[in-house]
């Protein structure tokens, strides 16, 4: 699938959950509301991108640079973040990409009135950091090669996006959590990637993939979760696979609605510029099959229709994006 293209990169850290919690902190809505909204990137297949929403029956193109590579909204709708490509193109590659002489940073912008802007505290990076709205923030999550001390390895770095600073809960090394933080899943080695869930962890409620490590994803309010297995793509409560489709396998992020609504990222079978075409998919436990809400279209995300609303204000505000 081609939606497998970031698996080492990007599915490592989605989520999960489960534990008790405090229902008081959750904004959540138990039903599927009349008008769905995302955001999503599209543009030239994992490599550069704009932002786009789409709202019931509006769909609007938010920047126009073509300089994303991803983005999250934070769940409590206060900021985006935009990962964004500094630098120039420097001639065709392997496979015909170009070979980049260029580093990634993120810019946050403020999604209230004013819609401030500043540079993460993050230094910029040369590789791609996949960004995940998690734990009441954004992190940004890399695997990289450790080379010191010996023996190499591999590891997750896991940071902050909002405060610049590293974020980390052990004993996992790659994890996510609800939105009050109360629900933790994530992976306790790099090479065995079984999905555990708990702090501690508790109960593993996925085992790891023969091709790769799973995509996972969780809820802001930690009712819903959706993992990637051989069966195919899950959502559910507790860890439990109350509805299973066989499309999805591939996909590279998921993003879970509080009433249990999944996006993600697939192949579609049909051909962009001689590649599959990468687009967004949605599908809930119920339906027959996924609905291929977007035919072009990546790393979409929930979002409500007040930030739908911030985004397009945001965009014809500024005179560049």
């Amino acid at each position: 699938m081609a939606g497998g293209i970031w698996r080492t990169a990007v599915s490592g850290l989605i989520l999960v959950l489960l534990m008790p919690r405090d229902t008081s902190l959750m904004k959540a809505q138990s039903t599927e509301p009349p008008k769905l909204c995302y955001a999503f990137l599209k543009g030239n297949t994992f490599q550069a991108s704009d932002l786009y929403v789409t709202c019931g029956a509006e769909h609007e193109r938010i920047t126009k640079v073509g300089d994303i590579y991803d983005f999250a909204v934070a769940a409590d709708e206060s900021v985006l973040a935009l990962e964004r490509r500094q630098g120039t193109e420097k001639g065709p590659g392997e496979h015909g990409h170009p070979t980049p002489d260029r580093e990634f940073k993120i810019e946050l912008v403020s999604l209230k009135p004013g819609f401030e802007r500043h540079w993460s505290a993050l230094p910029a990076t040369g590789p791609v950091e996949p960004l995940y709205s998690y734990c009441g923030s954004i992190l940004a999550v890399d695997r990289q090669r450790q080379h010191h001390p010996p023996p190499a390895k591999d590891i997750y770095k896991i940071d902050n996006v909002l405060t610049g600073q590293p974020f980390s809960l052990p004993p996992y090394v790659a994890f996510g959590c609800s939105e009050d933080g109360k629900t933790v899943v994530g992976l306790l080695d790099v090479d065995a990637a079984d999905l555990w869930l708990g702090l501690p962890p508790e109960r593993k409620i996925a085992r790891s993939s023969p091709y790769g490590i799973y995509a996972y994803g969780i809820s802001p309010n930690g009712e819903y979760e959706s993992y990637e297995s051989e069966e195919g793509l899950c959502v559910g409560r507790d860890g439990e696979c109350s509805g299973l489709t066989r499309f999805g396998v591939g996909a590279t992020k998921i993003s879970v609605s509080d009433w249990g609504g999944v996006l993600y990222d697939d192949g579609t079978a049909k051909t962009c510029a001689g590649w599959e075409c990468i687009g967004v998919f949605y599908w809930k436990a119920g339906m027959h099959q996924p609905q291929n809400v977007e035919p072009v279209g990546w790393f979409a995300q929930w979002i409500t229709p007040e930030v739908a609303d911030a985004l397009r204000a945001w965009s014809k505000g500024e005179a560049r994006l």
